[in-house]
């Protein structure tokens, strides 16, 4: 704060209360210096792990660990590290030791940064959040979608703060049958046993389309059920091509499913 804007609080109090205003502000801490090794040589361990530190202040950078010949340095999650990978290397050179990044998220601090967040929306969590560190993806499933823009706003946060995606599903209402079965139930079945006829082996899928179905079954689930005939080694497909491959795109093994 400038000096005379100090002074301009302080008259006006004067002015306002016929007490004098001291206002004493205390002194900034000093960031330390950093610390280089000599050319060739090595930082005593604890004060490289201290320059590590304070170089990486607020990078989520949260374990300094020495193996073997090397520092190992653990952040929230690998993709956060990679941002800083050029800094690392500098790093390096500074402190005397090889620098390393593990590959391992810390899973408990993401799923807390994703509960933060949530509960922050207010909005009605129903499942999870549920993590897949081998995807980079946290999964909660709410009672209600909301609105886009709000949506891609705590995915954006959600992806700064840990590097992994945040994918937000609705809880889906019962399926209904398809039109002309309204008697059959729904079931899930492996989808490794689902077939495809002849057309559908040589059908082209238009890309844009199939990008929107694998949105929407991120979203909302496999709706409505895709349609199969039971044969002898499993079942063949009859409607529902574009939400079989939404599905093998995500990932899942099993498919809602009307048998005719």
């Amino acid at each position: 704060m400038e000096e005379a804007d100090t002074r301009d609080i302080c008259d006006r109090f004067l002015e306002t209360s016929g007490f004098q205003l001291e206002l004493i502000f205390a002194a900034q801490p000093a960031r330390p210096a950093a610390v280089s090794a000599p050319s060739g040589a090595r930082l005593e361990i604890n004060a490289a792990y201290a320059a590590l530190k304070a170089a990486l202040e607020g990078s989520t950078l949260y374990r300094t660990s020495l193996k073997g010949d090397e520092i190992v340095l653990s952040f929230i999650s690998p993709q956060v590290a990679d941002r800083y990978r050029a800094q690392i290397e500098v790093l390096s050179q500074q402190v005397g030791w090889p620098l390393s990044i593990s590959p391992q998220a810390n899973q408990g601090a993401i799923l807390e940064a994703a509960r933060m967040l949530l509960r922050k929306t207010g909005w009605k969590v129903v499942k999870g959040p549920g993590i897949y560190p081998e995807k980079a993806e946290v999964v909660a499933t709410l009672a209600e979608l909301p609105e886009a823009d709000a949506l891609s706003q705590i995915t954006d946060t959600f992806a700064e703060r840990t590097g992994f995606r945040l994918v937000i599903t609705g809880a889906a209402a019962a399926p209904k049958p398809p039109a002309g079965l309204p008697n059959q139930p729904v079931v899930e079945i492996p989808i490794q046993l689902i077939k495809l006829n002849r057309s559908q082996q040589t059908l082209s899928l238009d890309p844009l389309k199939l990008e929107k179905a694998t949105e929407r079954a991120r979203r909302q689930g496999i709706t409505p059920p895709i349609q199969v005939r039971r044969v002898k080694d499993g079942y063949i497909l009859l409607d529902g091509l574009y939400r079989l491959r939404a599905a093998e795109a995500l990932g899942l093994t099993r498919l809602p499913a009307v048998v005719e």
